[in-house]
């Protein structure tokens, strides 16, 4: 109970003078901080633990470690100008990046971690500002566009195809995008995000690796290979 105080004591302490006179915007000072602060310190804490258990962490990996210092980033600097608003767009930026990143190193667009694109204007709906959601459903697009761009001009690697899967699913990324955009036009209109049921695909494709059935010595039947929506040959 001391420590809970003490945690609430520093974040009030925390909250920009600016702030301190009104108690709606100093509650949403307190809102932005204590989950960020709080869950980036505990992840930094079992850093540790997990380098112990797990090794040394892979590129992918280290990257969300390091991720794991933009919320206190954020998170200060809210508390150091008051700018509610920037606070929240630093913080869309930051996720989006992230994502991108990991996405672009686990399959582009095709990689579930894209999904994770939807979360950037849900989290900046929690702004109550309309600027800030449109800022991030406006960053979220153009990463989306931007692993559809390097997925097309296939900048990106294939993990699937790299190390011998046999056959994949994936979902219908046009169809998460419709999705997505449904979702943040909710948002938009008023309706509050922890209102919104979890959506999940609605349309998955079946991808197949030939050269692997190969290696394998399988021959696939050709109506499984004929509903395959992906062939890597």
């Amino acid at each position: 109970m001391g420590v809970l105080k003490q945690f609430c004591d520093h974040l009030d302490a925390l909250v920009h003078p600016s702030a301190q006179a009104d108690p709606i915007t100093k509650a949403r000072h307190r809102a932005f901080s204590a989950p960020r602060l709080l869950g980036s310190l505990v992840a930094l804490v079992a850093f540790p633990a997990f380098l112990a258990l797990r090794g040394a962490p892979s590129v992918t990996e280290l990257l969300v470690f390091c991720w794991l210092l933009a919320p206190i980033l954020t998170s200060y600097y809210l508390s150091r100008t008051g700018r509610y608003e920037k606070a929240h767009m630093a913080s869309s930026l930051a996720l989006a990046a992230l994502v991108t990143t990991v996405a672009a190193k686990t399959g582009g667009i095709q990689s579930i971690a894209a999904i994770w694109l939807v979360v950037v204007p849900l989290e900046a709906a929690l702004s109550a500002s309309r600027r800030v959601v449109v800022a991030a459903l406006t960053v979220a697009l153009a990463a989306a566009g931007l692993l559809l761009f390097m997925d097309v001009a296939g900048m990106l690697p294939n993990p699937e195809q790299d190390a011998g899967a046999l056959a994949a699913l994936y979902c219908d990324y046009d169809d998460v995008g419709e999705q997505t955009a449904g979702l943040a036009l909710r948002v938009l209109q008023g309706e509050a995000p922890g209102g919104l049921a979890v959506a999940t695909p609605r349309r998955v494709g079946l991808a197949l690796n030939l050269r692997t059935a190969e290696h394998l010595g399988l021959e696939l039947p050709a109506d499984l290979t004929a509903e395959a929506g992906e062939t890597v040959r």
